[in-house]
């Protein structure tokens, strides 16, 4: 396969996880540790802002983020380290449905590139994603230019999938390191919960550093 080819600590299986229910297991596993050191301000800093993550993922602002954020961290408090209760929270508080994996929407060629065939130059990452090992994966982008789009082309069906309409090179690279560390052989979709994963990662740091601790 071509592509970085350094290696990440392989994983046991490939995670189909959506921001908010990630973010949600990165408060827990904050808060649970909040009283085993001396880094309570720390910690609960960090808890905080995977909290205001989980409940920003539909755009919600304060004052009603602030709410769902005291809502999130008085469950924690109360004993609940469960993501699908945690999501309840979210859900209850924001009236908005729960957060739904997101699956691929495979098209033909004709339809891939009346929308992105404008999108730059193929850096691929695997060509033989699959159990057919018949996907191949990669990344269009402009040359010179950081950001791009991630899809997925079925090489037996003649059909693409967009990944992600927009990411970063580095993102894409992390999501492969991974993914190739568990499993040459998973499907795109699988892969594009690795792209997952890591995009969240990313957005919960950024929430993590804006807070003042």
């Amino acid at each position: 396969m071509s592509g970085n080819t350094n290696t990440e600590p392989a994983h046991d299986d490939a995670p189909d996880v959506d921001i908010e229910s990630l973010a949600l297991q990165l408060a827990i596993d904050s808060h649970a540790n909040i009283n085993r050191d001396g880094h309570s301000a720390y910690l609960e800093g960090r808890r905080d802002a995977y909290l205001r993550m989980a409940a920003a993922v539909e755009g919600h602002h304060d004052p009603a983020l602030g709410r769902v954020v005291t809502q999130l961290r008085i469950a924690l408090t109360e004993g609940v380290a469960e993501v699908d209760a945690l999501r309840g929270v979210v859900a209850h508080s924001t009236g908005r449905p729960r957060t739904l994996s997101h699956g691929l929407d495979w098209i033909g060629p004709r339809a891939f590139d009346a929308r992105h065939g404008d999108r730059g130059l193929d850096e691929d990452f695997g060509m033989r994603w699959g159990s057919k090992h018949d996907v191949r994966i990669s990344f269009k982008r402009y040359p010179g230019a950081d950001e791009g789009l991630l899809y997925a082309y079925d090489k037996t069906w003649d059909t693409y999938a967009v990944i992600a309409t927009k990411t970063s090179r580095n993102l894409v690279q992390l999501a492969y390191r991974q993914a190739l560390a568990a499993n040459p052989d998973m499907t795109a979709e699988t892969f594009a919960g690795y792209h997952r994963i890591v995009t969240a990662t990313a957005r919960t740091s950024a929430v993590a550093r804006a807070v003042s601790l």
